[in-house]
């Protein structure tokens, strides 16, 4: 009986480290400033959405069915509310994704650029738990966006607004993504 627990505990790790690697994955192709297509960005956010649903069934399940205590327990509702924040950060990738594919190259500014490279490295960061350097870039995103909603400000005219509006947009997903980093 505890080697059947030990393997559903395992199974889910390994849905979980999917779930994580197809999360980063769609980060990356959502922040290439020369993205052609959100199609297969698409796809992997559906896999996601699937993978977390699974996960929250097996969650539950093994939480009903073995009633887990301690570190097991921790680690299940860790899997739950870390594959929320996944699919979070999924779904905010696929919109930045959305507003980079539909918005004229010569719109992108280099402070939009770095604010992606900084959230790039952020995802490294964390990853290695370095969590002094997730807080440092988390606060500079912060920074960043603050910065850019002042810069959008000035550049408004009746022209280019909606464009304006895409980036400003794009900047708040970039922050959000690091937010749910940290």
């Amino acid at each position: 009986m505890r080697d059947l627990y030990e393997k559903e505990l395992k199974d889910l790790k390994d849905k979980f480290d999917k779930m994580k690697e197809l999360t980063d994955n769609i980060l990356n192709e959502s922040l290439d400033f020369n993205l052609k297509d959100v199609a297969n960005i698409k796809i992997k956010l559906k896999q996601i959405k699937g993978l977390e649903k699974e996960l929250f069934q097996n969650c539950k399940l093994l939480i009903i069915t073995q009633q887990p205590i301690a570190n097991d327990l921790e680690f299940i509702t860790k899997i739950m509310k870390e594959a929320a924040k996944l699919k979070a950060i999924a779904k905010s990738s696929f919109n930045c994704a959305k507003i980079i594919n539909k918005t004229p190259k010569s719109y992108f500014f280099n402070m939009l650029i770095d604010m992606a490279n900084m959230l790039l490295t952020m995802l490294k960061a964390h990853e290695n738990k370095n969590f002094e350097e997730v807080n440092r870039l988390e606060s500079a995103i912060n920074s960043q966006f603050k910065q850019i909603k002042k810069e959008l400000m000035l550049l408004a005219d009746k022209e280019n607004v909606s464009y304006l509006f895409e980036l400003l947009l794009l900047s708040k997903y970039f922050e959000k993504i690091a937010d749910y980093i940290k």
